[in-house]
């Protein structure tokens, strides 16, 4: 079986869990509210994480389930894309070796998926401590906003004290300058994450980024960036 985990709900206020080695019980506890809150009269309802050998980059899907007791019609399951380990894994090496290339100074990057959540995040040699936190919060930006940090930027230059008030809400977690990029799947335009790179001039980060985004056969946002081929 594929399965990584199952939340079934019978009542409201009866649960069971059960979650294989290797599936975070953050995903649990999510799939779990989310099952709440969808819960209705009809019966059943459970949320089933799995993996599934799809074509392109992105190799691991969530299959949402509904049954509703009593009818003969077949569940409807739909298959969300996930951002993997493995992809995002490849995705900050290929803008490190385009960092090298460039002779840049030394930067980190980090990959975070859909929710937000951290997958990788790497810091070369001799990069500051705080260009990781940096890269983090670009790429946190860009899932939490739906957009690039260069959009985001862009999007409140004449009122910069929007940018400000989401920085200090969102405790140091939006970093309205370039360097984060937006991660869509080819087909359908869904967001599977977003990458972020901190240590070098913003255009760079923002470059690099990109072609990060492009090694895993991802579509970046933007999708090209200031600096020259």
């Amino acid at each position: 079986s594929n399965l990584s985990h199952r939340v079934s709900l019978s009542t409201p206020r009866k649960m069971s869990r059960h979650r294989r080695s290797g599936c975070s019980g953050a995903l649990v506890g999510w799939a779990a509210l989310l099952a709440i809150a969808a819960f209705g009269k009809s019966g059943q309802l459970a949320w089933v994480c799995s993996s599934r050998a799809q074509g392109g980059a992105s190799s691991r899907s969530l299959p949402l389930m509904r049954a509703s007791s009593g009818s003969s019609d077949a569940p409807k399951i739909i298959f969300v894309p996930m951002l993997t380990l493995d992809v995002a894994d490849d995705m900050c090496n290929a803008a490190l070796a385009e960092a090298n290339r460039l002779k840049l100074r030394p930067v980190a990057v980090a990959v975070v998926d859909a929710a937000g959540q951290q997958v990788v995040l790497k810091r070369q040699d001799g990069c500051t401590s705080a260009s990781a936190a940096i890269a983090l919060a670009k790429a946190k930006s860009c899932t939490n906003l739906g957009m690039s940090t260069r959009d985001l930027r862009d999007k409140y230059v004449e009122r910069p004290m929007q940018n400000i008030a989401m920085v200090v809400i969102t405790g140091g977690e939006i970093a309205p300058f370039p360097g984060g990029v937006l991660c869509r799947e080819v087909d359908g335009g869904v967001i599977l994450g977003a990458i972020g790179m901190a240590g070098a001039f913003g255009e760079q980060d923002e470059h690099c980024c990109i072609v990060g985004t492009k090694a895993v056969g991802f579509v970046p946002v933007p999708a090209e960036g200031s600096l020259p081929p």
